[in-house]
């Protein structure tokens, strides 16, 4: 009687890894080219041969950079590998830095109520040295999840894995404790500068050949265990850890609006460290070694304070904008900008002049997001005796006459009127391709 053949599966004859690894690589490199580069560390684990197999398929588009010892040495490793810089394509800078407390932390506004009573309750006790505003920030974060998830079905997979770290939670002292660590970390990057002297190095050297894009961004944390921008800080973060997401951009509350910050001493200045540093610098160049800078922040409804457009003579940041956004080869901006309460001062920052002189420049990408939420003058009309017009001219702002080569226009959360609208985008140039528009 003949025997059944024996013919060996991959699970028999070795591992799953050792099988894909053993594939021609035209298989190989046909299923590696859809994983990301998460999936493809994990599988450079699984062997030393499918090291070699996986590693090729690497690739670094975007490196982070922020006040954290972990970030600033990744960002260095890949800035001196002879073949992931030369992937790199953008920098994204994490302004966000963590928070001493809610009381000290000056761009951090809490968004729901909580009542120190709380605190006590038999099922949620406060461990021994936990501060009670760290408890307040991460329980504001679990019921911001709730409101998030609102009526959608818990099966789906993002509700599937929240649930699963919450479930994981860690202890509020351990949590606490990490937090403290992480502290730590920042104040010792914040006292030597590490983070700047590092995109310093990096400009300087052209570590990052094909580098096309810089983002400055408060929002690089997202919301709990779904960051915004995944950098290597965060994803070494130990699962189901609820902490006080930072900010330091003025961030208002959930579907509330704060007043945009002036810009008149260091201390407000700084929240904007990230943004000082990298316009200082790229300013600093001969000509855009960088041709593109996104100033981010619209996720949180937040961004640049629109006091930078109107201090009494133009400050050093705003010149430091300017300089880099004339360079030559310079080709895309995109700025979100704070505006809240600045109808009180019939928005002055873009009536002076000021963002028209620093857009008139050779740009293809312009986009313009603002916090604004509503016409004021319709919810909450001016006395006649004191009537305000919030409307600007949109072409007192935008000098499209410079723009003779725009290919993309975006505007998002501003005032207009219809004609002044439609006479705007009459006058764009035919090299346009691609209108934007939302919430006017």
């Amino acid at each position: 009687m003949a025997t059944p053949h024996q013919a060996s599966t991959p699970a028999e004859s070795g591992t799953i890894a050792e099988f894909l690894a053993g594939l021609p690589i035209e298989l190989s490199g046909a299923i590696f080219a859809h994983l990301s580069n998460s999936d493809l560390k994990k599988l450079r684990l699984a062997s030393r041969r499918f090291s070699k197999v996986v590693t090729p398929y690497l690739s670094f588009k975007r490196v982070f950079i922020s006040a954290s010892n972990h970030n600033i040495q990744v960002f260095r490793n890949i800035a001196n590998h002879e073949t992931f810089r030369h992937d790199v394509r953008e920098i994204v800078w994490d302004d966000a830095r963590f928070m001493v407390s809610l009381e000290e932390e000056l761009g951090y506004h809490t968004g729901y109520g909580y009542d120190a009573a709380d605190s006590d309750s038999e099922d949620t006790p406060v461990p021994e040295g936990v501060p009670l505003w760290f408890v307040t920030a991460c329980r504001e974060n679990i019921d911001y999840l709730r409101k998030w998830r609102g009526r959608d079905v818990e099966t789906l997979p993002q509700h599937v894995e929240t649930a699963q770290q919450l479930a994981a939670q860690l202890p509020l002292d351990v949590a606490y404790d990490y937090y403290r660590s992480l502290l730590r970390d920042q104040e010792d990057i914040l006292a030597t500068a590490a983070d700047s002297a590092a995109f310093k190095w990096a400009l300087a050297e052209k570590r990052f050949p094909n580098l096309q894009r810089v983002t400055i961004t408060p929002a690089a944390h997202g919301i709990l265990f779904f960051p915004q921008y995944p950098t290597p800080m965060i994803r070494a973060f130990p699962y189901g850890f609820n902490y006080p997401l930072p900010r330091s951009w003025p961030t208002p509350p959930l579907g509330a609006r704060i007043p945009c910050e002036s810009w008149v001493d260091e201390v407000i200045k700084d929240k904007w460290r990230g943004f000082r540093i990298v316009t200082h610098l790229l300013a600093q160049q001969e000509y855009a070694t960088v041709p593109e800078v996104v100033i981010d922040g619209n996720q949180i409804n937040s961004g640049l304070t629109c006091e930078i457009f109107s201090t009494q003579e133009p400050c050093e940041e705003y010149k430091n904008l300017a300089a880099l956004v004339r360079k030559p080869g310079f080709l895309m901006l995109k700025l979100s900008i704070m505006v809240g309460m600045h109808a009180e001062q019939n928005y002055a920052a873009f009536r002076n002049g000021r963002l028209r002189q620093l857009l008139t420049a050779d740009l293809e990408s312009f986009a313009l997001e603002t916090d604004e939420v509503t016409n004021l003058s319709l919810s909450r009309p001016w006395p006649p005796e004191n009537p305000v017009d919030h409307f600007t001219p949109l072409r007192s702002i935008f000098p499209v006459e410079a723009w003779t080569h725009l290919r993309y226009f975006g505007l998002s959360r501003f005032l207009v009127k219809d004609n002044d609208l439609l006479d705007l985008l009459r006058a764009l140039p035919d090299t346009l391709r691609s209108v934007e528009l939302s919430f006017l």
